[in-house]
């Protein structure tokens, strides 16, 4: 399950990636590059623009702020990570190994991405405008896993209410989110990563109160 797509990108994916697409994408991977050497609050459009070759005015005619441009990243890697869900939601039931195998999407999200997702929760502390679009996209993985709670309740799979099916995925996700940032901000192993990834796939199954993992 996705969200609803604007229309100008449904326009885009039908004629194809067009030269204002083409610039936009070199701007935001210059961006996305920039983050892994500079904090976001020191990052300038003219450091922007050097990086993805462009002239300032160019850079402008596409992003009017680094804000802007900010916002621009977080929309193309949220809806990269919208498929995260797929695998718990294309099948009867959230098995382990879907529960698994959608954990650990978005931790190879993170991986992808480290610099730009912790800008992105380390911006959402202290932007009002960005925190808001911030938790609305991540919102979107809330109601869908609510929704899958409630039919796991439905079906006798899962500990009934109270507290409400929202809570607890509430309180799941953002320990999800808060722990992938905890461990991408410092050096770690990708046993580590297929640790946090097994951690909290029990927790998943031990919050909603179903059958405990197998491993």
């Amino acid at each position: 399950m996705t969200p609803p797509r604007s229309r100008r990108a449904r326009r885009r994916d039908a004629a194809g990636p067009r030269k204002g697409d083409l610039r936009e994408a070199q701007i935001l991977d210059a961006a996305d590059g920039l983050l892994a050497t500079k904090p976001f609050s020191d990052l300038t459009m003219d450091d922007i623009a050097r990086q993805a070759g462009l002239s300032r005015s160019a850079l402008y005619f596409y992003f009017d702020s680094k804000e802007a441009v900010l916002a621009g990243l977080h929309q193309r890697i949220y809806e990269a990570m919208a498929s995260t869900v797929d695998p718990i939601t294309g099948g009867l039931e959230p098995s382990e190994d879907a529960m698994r195998a959608a954990v650990g999407q978005v931790c190879a999200n993170w991986r992808a991405h480290p610099h730009a997702l912790r800008t992105f929760h380390e911006t959402a502390m202290v932007s009002t405008e960005f925190g808001q679009l911030w938790r609305t996209r991540l919102d979107h993985h809330v109601e869908v896993l609510t929704a899958i709670v409630e039919a796991e309740r439905t079906a006798g799979r899962a500990a009934p209410a109270p507290p409400p099916a929202r809570a607890l995925v509430s309180a799941w996700f953002w320990m999800l989110e808060t722990q992938l940032y905890e461990l991408f901000r410092r050096r770690h192993s990708r046993r580590d990563e297929d640790d946090l990834v097994d951690t909290l796939t029990l927790l998943w199954f031990r919050t909603i109160g179903g059958p405990a993992p197998s491993r």
